[in-house]
């Protein structure tokens, strides 16, 4: 959070950053286990 209206835009690229780590984590997990 450093600027107030940087938010939204932080925000809105945290949510994909954090869907794609969740989409590789979901494709590696059948490798792993």
């Amino acid at each position: 959070m450093m600027a107030a209206n940087g938010n939204q835009v932080d925000t809105g690229v945290a949510n994909q950053v954090y869907e794609k780590i969740n989409e590789y984590f979901k494709s590696t997990e059948k490798i792993i286990w």
